[in-house]
């Protein structure tokens, strides 16, 4: 997995976790990637990228789509500010 984009969850002040590091693809032997893009420009706070949104070329994903890439978790400290705020 490659990551490209700068997520504004993780600008806010979130953690941003991996949840899967590998993902299954059927692909001819010259088609197989190297890595899988996955773009987290739109990933905010509290949010996750499923597989779902990652547009293959040349492969198939084998990976369920519902299962989540990664994730920008919302740190401690930062819930008690969302709290105090509300």
């Amino acid at each position: 997995m490659k990551y490209v984009g700068v997520s504004p969850g993780v600008l806010a002040g979130g953690k941003l976790a991996s949840k899967l590091r590998k993902l299954k693809v059927k692909a001819a032997a010259e088609n197989l990637p190297d890595y899988v893009e996955v773009d987290i420009s739109t990933l905010e706070l509290g949010k996750s990228v499923k597989v779902g949104a990652v547009k293959p070329t040349n492969y198939t994903i084998l990976t369920s789509a519902q299962a989540p890439i990664a994730t920008v978790t919302v740190p401690r400290a930062l819930k008690g500010e969302m709290a105090a705020g509300k």
